[in-house]
């Protein structure tokens, strides 16, 4: 019956031991949980800012290049609008240039029919 009661006694001991560890190591996990947690909770709101960050500079991207198409588009149709004064300036150029040259054959011609007019009168 010694005996059984030592061994009662000494598992008795040793579940208490085990006890203890496992309080300590509980109290060990809370306190590093606890340390930890103000790290966990900067990582997340890092996070959770990079992230808004991403999104945001992405949707800025967007939009730039959505301005810059527009801004293409505008270029072209004012490329569209130049050639198209520079061809009619063209054209006004060429009529005035046709003008010019009747207006002076038109000049040669008075001089001409004065001179004869001229002679008509001596005669």
């Amino acid at each position: 019956a010694r005996v059984e009661a030592e061994r009662l006694e000494e598992e008795a001991r040793v579940e208490a031991e085990r006890a203890e560890h496992k309080k300590n190591l509980g109290d060990y996990a809370d306190a590093v949980l606890a340390a930890s947690s103000p790290a966990l909770r900067n990582a997340r709101k890092l996070a959770t800012l990079h992230k808004s960050l991403s999104t945001w500079r992405i949707a800025l991207i967007r939009s730039q290049r959505a301005r810059l198409g527009d801004l293409a588009g505008t270029c072209d149709d004012l490329a569209r609008a130049a050639e198209n004064a520079a061809s009619a300036a063209a054209g006004v150029e060429h009529r005035n240039a046709e003008l010019g040259d009747a207006a002076e054959a038109l000049r040669e011609r008075i001089i001409v029919a004065e001179q004869r007019a001229e002679e008509f009168e001596r005669a």
